[in-house]
């Protein structure tokens, strides 16, 4: 199953067959996406990005969906639903992009759609974003997309916490 996001953009459900071309994505853009993302420096091989895909489309977590992006044919990035808290009602996005990918609106693009799915078809109140306080452009991208900072993780990399309200996105 593929989803239309646009003309040129789609999401399909990750699995093991998106492992080479998200390797080759981790590679052409390892510098950048490793100053904020630490899993980085274990996928250097096929089988650590297969390790990667299944850990998350295989984390169990309650309302998880996990998608290998493409712009056209390029594979460009991944983006999750990490799942959705049965009792505070929150739904954890994440996301990366190459580098190439960049500066073009995709993640804004997916939000929207994410966000109406999650209103419509989940029981969802609350979206989170979690951002490295040094990741502007991904702190842009949550306050774009109606976020507000609510406070800092527990993690010992204490990324700050974007949350956007379902709620008040059907009113």
């Amino acid at each position: 199953m593929k989803l239309s996001i646009s003309q040129t953009l789609t999401l399909q459900p990750l699995n093991l067959r998106h492992a080479q071309p998200l390797l080759a994505a981790v590679n052409a853009s390892r510098e950048d996406l490793g100053r904020f993302l630490p899993w980085v420096n274990t996928v250097k091989a096929p089988y650590q990005a297969q390790a990667y895909i299944l850990a998350r489309t295989h984390s169990n977590t309650a309302g998880a969906l996990w998608f290998a992006i493409y712009d056209g044919q390029t594979f460009c990035g991944v983006f999750g639903i990490k799942g959705i808290h049965s009792v505070k009602k929150v739904a954890e996005i994440g996301y990366w992009l190459t580098i190439e990918a960049r500066g073009k609106g995709i993640v804004r693009q997916i939000l929207k759609e994410a966000i109406a799915y999650l209103t419509q078809q989940t029981s969802a109140k609350i979206v989170e974003l979690r951002c490295h306080d040094e990741n502007k452009a991904s702190i842009a991208v949550a306050r774009h997309a109606g976020a507000r900072f609510t406070g800092y993780d527990e993690s010992p990399t204490k990324l700050g916490k974007y949350q956007i309200s379902l709620v008040d996105a059907v009113d």
